[in-house]
């Protein structure tokens, strides 16, 4: 077999196998009334999902400056005094580790719990009760700050 015929066969197999797969593959949304659509030409057909909603993230250092850690049992008890109280519809709570540059300069790195809350734009003193969040954790733990991260999202339950 010449060489121009194997790569022209094997272009053949690659459309072949390539085509069914980009169709399975297309994106999912549901237009206006409803009924779900794969993306196409038309955009103005495709409304997105859900409703939209503030995203709210909060990084907490688990390092004290005594060279401690806040334990765990520390952490929990913080969020069921502080957090939970103030948004009992639910959280989400991931761990994670990190570093920053402290106001002295030196790269601190560290253990830390991120913290996700959704809640709508009309929910009463939402933001009050954040800056109260990250203003206890500073002074329970001792801590520079506690970085804030905010955005919208669409959000569907």
């Amino acid at each position: 077999m010449s060489s121009k015929f194997i790569r022209s066969l094997g272009f053949t197999m690659l459309l072949a196998f390539s085509i069914p797969a980009m169709i399975m593959f297309q994106s999912q949304f549901v237009k206006a009334d409803g009924t779900p659509t794969t993306l196409s030409a038309d955009a103005t057909e495709v409304q997105p999902i859900g409703d939209v909603w503030n995203r709210t993230e909060l990084y907490f250092g688990m390092s004290k400056p005594d060279g401690k850690n806040v334990t765990s049992l520390e952490f929990r008890e913080f969020l069921d005094r502080e957090v939970s109280s103030r948004f009992p519809d639910g959280l989400t709570l991931l761990t994670g580790y990190g570093q920053y540059r402290s106001e002295t300069g030196y790269i601190a790195k560290e253990n830390s719990m991120v913290l996700i809350l959704l809640y709508p734009d009309d929910m009463t003193n939402a933001n009050e009760n954040i800056e109260a969040i990250r203003n206890e954790y500073e002074k329970a733990f001792n801590q520079e700050s506690v970085l804030r991260v905010d955005s919208l999202e669409r959000v569907s339950f």
